[in-house]
């Protein structure tokens, strides 16, 4: 079974004129999608990043600034509406082709499959699952 290609990732503007356009999800903070890990306070682009990937798959980071609470709202919103964003553009502040959390939801929603499996997800949370820091502890 071939994986779907992930819809586009969308760089938000404030710009004059700026808008979503069509069906894109807008997954930028303070949106329930949004990434409880600030750069510059929780590490750097790319530590904040792989911090949303490993809180997807079920690790909480305890010495973030993100509560205990945010962390969970995050992840449980993002498995309960997973399905409403396969194959959806989704928009973010982050520059493109740098690190940004919509990339990591991108992957696991292009894994979901349109029969319902999340068979890539699991894969990908295995696969992250195996580098975990640490810092870091399962979610219980």
């Amino acid at each position: 079974m071939s994986l779907p290609t992930p819809a586009p990732r969308i760089r938000l503007s404030s710009a004059r004129g700026g808008c979503l356009l069509g069906h894109a999800v807008n997954v930028a903070r303070p949106t329930p999608w949004g990434n409880p890990f600030v750069v510059g306070v929780d590490g750097t682009a790319a530590e904040c990043v792989y911090l949303f990937a490993l809180l997807l798959s079920g690790r909480i980071c305890l010495t973030s600034k993100a509560t205990w609470d945010a962390q969970k709202r995050v992840r449980d919103h993002v498995n309960q509406y997973l399905p409403t964003i396969v194959a959806r553009p989704l928009a973010c502040w982050c520059r493109i082709g740098k690190p940004c959390h919509a990339d990591v939801l991108r992957s696991v929603a292009a894994g979901f499959g349109a029969d319902g499996q999340a068979g890539a997800r699991a894969a990908l949370y295995l696969e992250i699952s195996n580098r975990v820091p640490p810092r870091l502890h399962d979610l219980t």
